[in-house]
């Protein structure tokens, strides 16, 4: 996309289907073991880009993306941490 904008050529995103959000969650499910990664945390992060910030468009939309996506993995690590201690 980034080439197309280049050579002078605007190139939409193609809008998401239900049928794409299923699929992609179920390859997050499917592939986050492999990663040792909780599927919720990477479920949660999916969903926070591909719902509530489906285009970046402005420096703001990008940086509250940016303070979301601390937010999630920060909850992560101190879950896990708690999780941890109690083991």
């Amino acid at each position: 996309m980034a080439l197309a904008c280049i050579a002078g050529r605007e190139v939409a995103a193609a809008p998401m289907t239900p049928e794409d959000h299923a699929s992609d969650l179920a390859l997050i499910e499917q592939m986050a073991p492999d990663f040792e990664l909780q599927s919720i945390w990477a479920t949660e992060l999916y969903r926070l880009v591909s719902e509530r910030y489906p285009t970046l468009d402005t420096p703001a939309s990008r940086r509250q993306l940016l303070d979301d996506v601390q937010k999630v993995v920060g909850n992560a690590v101190r879950q896990a941490e708690r999780a941890d201690l109690t083991a």
